[in-house]
């Protein structure tokens, strides 16, 4: 065997923790959070599993370099691009009619009657609150969720057919450019994406034109940071995914401060210069909560401390002293009974909901909160740690093929009138709806969160393998996103949270395999090279 890459170790000791923790978990939960510790037999079956991982690893490497690729351009005209756009479209209308009015609207149709709540983005819940209620003025609520979710359906085609053509240009190879559009066309995941009412899908479609972007950025190798209209665009796109999600600030920063770094050291200035733009952006949501009083939700802030304290009262509750519960009590009713009883392993979101949980009184303690949970962390380290790995368990374990809140059947909210409820209706014959709903819950499926995240860094390891270190740069977004959900986890187990993996995964992929062949010297465009 070939000297072992320390990269390659890393993953594979890494993916061995993942898989032999997954069994413990799956196997017998009450034995991980009552006794499980680390012990030698352990570490004796992660160096022989790592060992195996990296052989097969290394195998599969060495073969894919052999398949040879020539060069031979899709040519695409305006009744192709045509139709291509049609195709995307039509097949996520045909999903939209399925599940008439619309896919998955819970957040959404919260902010559209509660848009100055903190704790979902502002911007957006402003924007869809005047959107929707603009158009309900002239139709039923239903129908305008209906052409809301169309409209989006439209954008979304416009903005996928625009990267295949991208694409076509920067691989130029017929067979890769007709496999991305086989992918978006014809994977029900993304019909269901394009059409689902929610704030997650524009964060993924802005994401994903960020990593044209940021392509564009490697290949001019900053160059094209002196570009004005270049620059306008990007600043459009990262405003746009810091607006629909909260975690999108963090994944912009990060990922612009990185490829900046790399690619704009001769462009200090533009650089600092857009990092300061962003940074002044983030204001207005800010003046807008302030002048407009929005009700601030800090339980959004505080996921992994809720669930640790939970975690606490729920399996070691003489932890916790009498003060400690006289503080829990001014925010929770009764918190030894409630967080108990709502504190579920994988998820904090049952305890943060439920109506024992008062927001503005949390709001008042939260700093009090935050010191009772950093004082526990010393004598919980084992428990603290347990916890953490439930709640983020679906983004490091790699599980089933994810079928999470794709489908919608009817929804309302708390206090609305029964004219404000949006319905499910079955549009087609009773045995037909349910032979198409069938189908599309069976085949709208797509790979888990954590199996993503692996898969992107196999992808990594595979360009570092080859010195190309352009797909590092272009994971950046994705790898933040990632880090992102680890650090501050919501519901973890909802494949929406990474939805821009859905969307670029296959073109990196697909990427990656093309720049790494042999004679192919970088991984530019031949506009670039000339």
């Amino acid at each position: 065997m070939k000297k072992i890459n320390v990269l390659h170790l890393i993953f594979s000791i890494f993916l061995s923790i993942s898989l032999y923790l997954k069994i413990v978990i799956d196997k017998n939960l009450d034995y991980f959070i009552n006794k499980f510790h680390i012990d030698m037999l352990f570490i004796v079956e992660v160096t022989l599993l790592t060992c195996l991982i990296y052989y097969l690893l290394d195998k599969l490497f060495y073969l894919i370099d052999k398949i040879p690729l020539k060069k031979s351009k899709l040519v695409l005209n305006r009744k192709k691009i045509f139709l291509i756009f049609l195709a995307i479209l039509t097949m996520g209308i045909s999903y939209l009619i399925v599940y008439y009015p619309a896919v998955y609207l819970n957040d959404t149709l919260f902010m559209m009657y509660n848009p100055l709540t903190r704790g979902h983005p502002i911007i957006y819940g402003v924007f869809m609150s005047i959107t929707f209620f603009a158009l309900k003025a002239l139709f039923t609520p239903t129908i305008t969720v209906l052409i809301m979710s169309i409209i989006q359906a439209i954008i979304a085609s416009i903005i996928l057919t625009y990267v295949i053509i991208w694409f076509n240009k920067k691989v130029n190879n017929k067979i890769l450019t007709i496999l991305l559009i086989c992918y978006y066309v014809f994977l029900l995941i993304i019909a269901c994406y394009n059409v689902a009412l929610n704030k997650d899908t524009p964060f993924a479609l802005a994401i994903l034109l960020l990593f044209v972007f940021i392509y564009e950025i490697i290949e001019s190798k900053g160059k094209i940071l002196t570009n004005k209209r270049f620059l306008i665009n990007l600043f459009i796109v990262s405003a746009v995914a810091i607006s629909v999600r909260n975690n999108g600030i963090y994944v912009i920063l990060l990922s612009l401060i990185i490829v900046f770094s790399a690619y704009g050291k001769k462009y200090k200035k533009q650089c600092l210069s857009f990092l300061s733009l962003i940074i002044i952006f983030l204001f207005i949501p800010a003046i807008v909560s302030k002048t407009l009083n929005a009700q601030q939700l800090k339980r959004e802030m505080y996921a992994v401390p809720i669930q640790q304290i939970s975690y606490l009262v729920k399996y070691h509750p003489n932890r916790l002293s009498k003060k400690d519960y006289q503080l829990l009590e001014k925010f929770i009713d009764n918190p030894k009974k409630n967080l108990a009883n709502n504190y579920e392993v994988f998820s904090v979101d049952r305890v943060k909901y439920d109506n024992s949980f008062k927001d503005k009184k949390f709001n008042k303690y939260s700093k009090k909160f935050l010191l009772l949970w950093i004082s526990k962390f010393p004598k919980n380290i084992s428990s603290y740690t347990k916890s953490y790995l439930l709640n983020t368990y679906h983004l490091w374990s790699i599980n089933k093929l994810d079928k999470s809140q794709s489908t919608f059947f009817s929804t309302s909210f708390i206090g609305a009138e029964v004219s404000k409820h949006i319905y499910h209706e079955e549009l087609f014959p009773k045995d037909i709806q349910g032979k198409l709903t069938h189908f599309y819950y069976v085949y709208c499926s797509y790979l888990n969160p954590a199996a993503c995240f692996f898969l992107l860094l196999i992808i990594n390891l595979y360009a570092r393998k080859h010195k190309k270190k352009e797909i590092i740069i272009l994971s950046v977004p994705l790898i933040t996103l990632w880090l992102t959900l680890m650090i501050a986890s919501p519901y973890s187990s909802a494949l929406r949270y990474m939805s821009p993996y859905i969307y670029i995964l296959p073109i990196l992929l697909l990427y990656t395999f093309k720049i790494t062949r042999k004679g192919v010297k970088n991984g530019l465009s031949r506009k670039s090279k000339k």
